[in-house]
């Protein structure tokens, strides 16, 4: 389409969007055909909108988004056993769905972008026989966003896992969280550390109609977590987490009282490995920056803690190796550590 062409095309449906038109006069077939072309426009070529426009046309897409929210909720009320969302409603919700995600970062600065989540959050929940597409559209779009705003999306999903008022809400988040643990491991990576502290925080028995309620699904990410992440273990008899952070520390969490019962402060960078022995009692850690393996007491108690602090590391005397035990005012030291070297397969050399 030539620029004088696709000028003539906004001007002629910008008037027709929902936040500049009335339902009454315009309809709302057209002003969902003005969203949808506007944003087609905006998502591919964002400087072709007047920032006016692009505002307008932000704006409307999210009018659209909750319009059909309240539709399929007025659609199951008035059909039996919940049957199927109409045609109509089903086309501009996913249209909608995805032309957010796809133009996310042109409509962002003038939408409510957890509102949006939120409600994609719900869909991709939401696992209805009578929609199916919209539920795979929801997390499509959901993938889609987060490529580029995982922090965002990291974020509200979290928050809302621990704080949102309805019960559904947060049991959506979780489905989510297992979603991205299934599908897209590589975008939860650098974000483990915070899921896995909400996760356990959702577990507090001293809320115990929450605890009751989401330790199911939250037993399922933990276990998903375990399987795909090497710097996230379990140990099922003591029922103690373990997880490795990007700052070198192993975090290890109690989940009979949903707190943590130690930090383990001694790698200089990220924990990528880890693993509690058979029995419970130690816990290995292992980062490739700093090249160390440190083995620790992982029920250490008070008495454990105070051998630990007038102790020396055993093994791997080296001067390197000194460097980069934790400092004295680490709650504990390795009761051993091992420096490694890495071989460049390419040139045989040690790095």
């Amino acid at each position: 389409m030539k620029d004088d062409e696709k000028k003539a095309v906004i001007e002629y449906w910008e008037r027709f969007l929902p936040t500049s038109s009335d339902i009454e006069s315009v309809g709302q077939q057209v002003m969902a055909r003005a969203t949808i072309i506007l944003a087609i426009i905006g998502s591919n070529n964002p400087e072709a909108l007047a920032p006016e426009t692009r505002k307008e046309t932000a704006l409307s897409l999210t009018l659209l988004l909750s319009d059909t929210e309240q539709d399929i909720s007025e659609s199951k009320e008035n059909t039996a056993s919940h049957g199927a969302i109409s045609q109509v409603v089903a086309a501009r919700l996913t249209a909608s769905m995805e032309l957010l995600s796809e133009g996310f970062s042109t409509w962002e600065v003038y939408i409510k972008s957890s509102e949006v989540l939120r409600t994609l959050f719900m869909y991709a929940g939401d696992s209805q026989a009578s929609s199916l597409q919209i539920n795979r559209t929801a997390r499509t779009a959901i993938f889609h966003i987060a490529n580029s705003h995982m922090p965002l999306v990291i974020g509200t999903l979290t928050y809302d896992m621990m704080n949102a008022q309805k019960m559904e809400d947060r049991l959506a988040c979780m489905k989510v969280i297992n979603m991205f643990a299934r599908k897209r491991p590589q975008l939860l990576f650098s974000s483990i550390p915070r899921v896995v502290e909400a996760v356990v925080k959702t577990l507090d028995p001293n809320v115990p109609n929450v605890r009751d309620s989401v330790i199911q699904p939250a037993t399922s990410i933990l276990h998903d977590l375990v399987r795909t992440y090497p710097f996230v273990d379990f140990h099922s008899a003591s029922q103690k987490l373990a997880v490795g952070t990007p700052e070198g520390a192993a975090i290890i969490y109690d989940l009979r009282t949903a707190t943590r019962c130690l930090v383990l402060e001694g790698h200089t960078a990220t924990v990528i490995a880890l693993a509690f022995s058979p029995d419970g009692k130690w816990i290995i850690t292992c980062s490739l920056h700093d090249a160390n393996v440190f083995i620790w007491h992982a029920n250490p108690g008070i008495f454990g803690m105070l051998a630990n602090s007038l102790s020396s590391v055993t093994g791997g005397g080296s001067k390197k190796n000194s460097e980069r035990r934790p400092s004295a005012g680490s709650s504990q030291k390795p009761y051993k550590a091992f420096n490694f070297a890495l071989t460049n397969p390419e040139q045989g050399k040690v790095l």
